[in-house]
């Protein structure tokens, strides 16, 4: 085995490693108690270690947004308030930037609900809530 073949073989190896530990501290303890400093602890590497092998796995790997699931869900999103635009529910409003800000603002909230570091959030099904409510307010017609 050439040198070039032991180290792809250790970076997968790595890798598989990383994502094992993860999914074990995500399993045993909640996502909200995992974190990479953590997460190099438990696998006895820096935190840097892992940032720089998954942000060079980003880098040559780039996510696409066109055909994914996300932007199927999207596209049932634009379509769903240009027919609620159309029916006069709403307001007149450009359904690709309504359906925009409605898909940033829940996305926003999830991060905020995923991450939930210190502070004082109400539950999460007020949020929820309470955000829609605030959201479809201000696109229906008054």
């Amino acid at each position: 085995m050439g040198t070039a073949e032991r180290r792809a073989r250790q970076k997968a190896s790595l890798r598989g490693e990383i994502l094992d530990a993860a999914r074990r501290m995500f399993a045993e303890e909640g996502y909200e108690q995992v974190s990479m400093r953590r997460l190099a602890e438990r696998i006895e590497y820096s935190p840097t270690t892992i940032y720089l092998y998954f942000m060079r796995r980003m880098k040559t790997e780039p996510i696409t947004f066109e055909g994914s699931s996300g932007q199927q869900a999207f596209d049932y999103l634009r379509r769903a308030v240009a027919a609620c635009v159309d029916a006069g529910h709403f307001r007149p409003i450009d359904p690709e930037v309504a359906a925009q800000v409605l898909w940033m603002s829940v996305h926003g909230l999830v991060s905020l609900l995923v991450a939930k570091k210190g502070f004082p959030f109400a539950t999460r099904a007020v949020l929820i809530d309470e955000q829609l409510e605030t959201l479809l307010r201000g696109l229906l017609i008054a």
